[in-house]
């Protein structure tokens, strides 16, 4: 008896062996004819789409097709290729499951042939791969997201200014290639830190202002860096609505209202209104007239510095988990650059003190110095007036004794009229040194300025008229008396006035104008003549300094000494080629610290 098997019992055994292997696989396996009919449903292709073997053998793989694939015609596609011998692999496609969900899955297959080589159906081999593409899209979200924050952090760090790191906030929050959010407002805590106070906002004021910038922008696509680049200092003018509207929020931070204990008791960004909203988040909400907007906090060493606020009031679109987190991010960073930018300006502040104190120590030593240089001049004028000033006299007597008894056709006149004109000069010098080293106490009474000012230049007039100076007096009706002595500032105005003289050589204009100021009184001299060059313009009040030939150099040392005796201050602007204007300061009441003539 012939014991073996058959080979269409071998076939059967065969197959059923191989029908059970591919039962053993975890991807969903399936055996088509070459109609597209499933002949074998895989234990694992129940397991992944919920469907028995017995639903599905017999039907066609369409089935599982999304309307989207079963349009594009994917099935016969895949059994054209089978048919021509072509094998796939790894192709990225989705599948239906039976309670409606779409998988994403690789899908591999191969063409089976019967044992004439003639081509029977295929083999498919479905791997679910929704989940690794979920994680994958998330991960790549993620990276775009921290990629964004990058951008945005990188801008904020490249400046230190206060106003221009505000603007990149806001344009990092609402940029299409950013967060983008319709619009974003910032608040920014007070000065006493108690309360959060609204300072600028950006994004249209409605669908129509929406419409267009958006079509602009699809007009000329920028990246975030270029959008983030074209910093604009007039944020706040681009719409006024928007920004009058954030300029009139202001929330409570000490104690914090409802709506800022969520956000603070949270620590990160979150929707509101939330479920069962305080009054505060109502108000809120339709202030900005949003049914919803995020929030997220602005902190920086351990205290609130302000708040972010975000919606999507034109488009309606909902806030999502990822929105928030990414707002989050944008206001961790926006919290160390807003702090940097503060701590950046004070720094600024506190230099800038620094360097003014340097600029006062400077100007005291200037001072210290010129208090020795008068009192070696002190001292000078006291031997001068011992030793020179009696015998200067007799001289100047003896000489207008001969003067007085020479004729006039005598050629002894000439010589005895030039040694009187020369005593009563250095006569002159004299006495102004002596001025000049034992500065005079104003005797102190109220003094019309403008009277002054008048009777000066009528005093001087043919002096003026000699000289070809022309004078143009704008003195302000509303100029107070002041307290001081009006024979020093007299001859203060003499000698500004002689100055500006010798400085136009070949005539000009000199404007003395006055100016009431809060409780001091300020008179110019301009005058249109040659100028004072940079490097001397700081010697020119010093004793004896003089660039003229026939000059004392103490005319403008007597002018800043009366001027100081009288509290008061004198400085000068000059453009060299173009004139120079000198300008005096003086109190309305005298506060005069007489015998500091040193002090400016």
């Amino acid at each position: 008896m012939d014991e073996r098997p058959h080979q269409g019992d071998t076939e059967v055994v065969g197959r059923e062996i191989f029908l059970d292997l591919l039962d053993r696989l975890p991807q969903a396996v399936l055996l088509l004819e070459d109609d597209g009919r499933i002949r074998h449903w895989s234990a694992g292709a129940t397991a992944l789409f919920g469907y028995p073997a017995s639903e599905m053998v017999g039907q066609s793989v369409e089935r599982l097709l999304s309307p989207p694939r079963s349009t594009a015609g994917e099935t016969a596609r895949l059994l054209a290729h089978a048919r021509a011998g072509g094998e796939m692999h790894d192709l990225e496609t989705d599948r239906l499951t039976r309670d409606g969900r779409v998988l994403t899955v690789l899908l591999t297959q191969t063409p089976i042939r019967g044992a004439d080589g003639a081509h029977v159906g295929v083999l498919q081999v479905l791997t679910d791969i929704t989940e690794h593409r979920r994680l994958l899209r998330q991960l790549e979200r993620q990276v775009h997201q921290l990629s964004i924050v990058k951008e945005i952090g990188e801008a904020l760090h490249g400046t230190m200014n206060g106003n221009e790191v505000l603007h990149l906030i806001l344009v990092g929050a609402t940029a299409g290639p950013g967060l983008r959010f319709n619009r974003a407002f910032l608040l920014l805590a007070d000065e006493t830190g108690s309360r959060l106070e609204g300072r600028l906002a950006i994004g249209p004021s409605d669908g129509g202002e929406a419409q267009r910038i958006w079509q602009e922008l699809s007009q000329q696509p920028m990246t975030l860096q270029q959008m983030l680049s074209r910093y604009e200092g007039s944020l706040a003018e681009t719409n006024r609505p928007l920004n009058d509207l954030v300029r009139g929020l202001s929330l409570p931070l000490e104690p914090p209202g409802p709506l800022m204990a969520k956000a603070i008791s949270s620590a990160r960004a979150v929707v509101l209104p939330a479920r069962d909203p305080a009054e505060d988040e109502r108000m809120l909400a339709g202030r900005l007239g949003t049914p919803s907007f995020a929030l997220a906090l602005l902190s920086a060493r351990g205290r609130v510095i302000g708040a972010l606020l975000a919606d999507n009031a034109i488009t309606g679109r909902d806030i999502h988990p990822e929105d928030l987190e990414m707002l989050q991010l944008l206001a961790a960073t926006a919290s160390i650059a807003i702090d940097n930018s503060r701590l950046y300006a004070e720094l600024a502040r506190r230099l800038s003190h620094l360097e003014a104190a340097q600029d006062e120590a400077r100007r005291s030593q200037r001072a210290v110095r010129r208090a020795e240089r008068l009192s070696a001049i002190g001292e000078m004028a006291a031997t001068v007036a011992h030793d020179i000033r009696n015998p200067l006299v007799a001289i100047g007597g003896f000489a207008r004794a001969l003067l007085a008894d020479t004729g006039q056709d005598d050629p002894r006149r000439g010589p005895l009229e030039v040694i009187v004109e020369e005593v009563i000069r250095l006569e002159g010098i004299v006495t102004k040194v002596l001025d000049e080293a034992r500065p005079i106490s104003p005797a102190g009474r109220a003094v019309q300025v403008n009277r002054l000012l008048e009777e000066a230049a009528k005093l001087l007039d043919r002096e003026l008229a000699d000289a070809r100076v022309a004078v143009r007096l704008q003195l302000d009706p509303g100029v107070p008396s002041i307290v001081a002595d009006s024979d020093r500032l007299f001859e203060m105005v003499l000698n500004l006035v002689r100055n500006a003289i010798e400085a136009m050589p070949e005539g000009g204009t000199l404007t003395i104008a006055t100016l009431p100021l809060a409780d001091q009184v300020e008179i110019r001299f301009g005058d249109t003549g040659t100028g004072i060059p940079e490097p001397i313009r700081e010697r020119i009040f010093s004793p004896f300094f003089t660039t003229k030939p026939e000059g004392s150099g103490l005319g403008l040392s007597v002018a800043r000494q009366v001027v100081v005796e009288h509290g008061g201050r004198i400085g000068v602007d000059s453009v060299v080629g173009s004139g120079s204007t000198f300008t005096v300061t003086l109190p309305t009441g005298i506060e005069a610290d007489h015998g500091q003539a040193a002090r400016s």
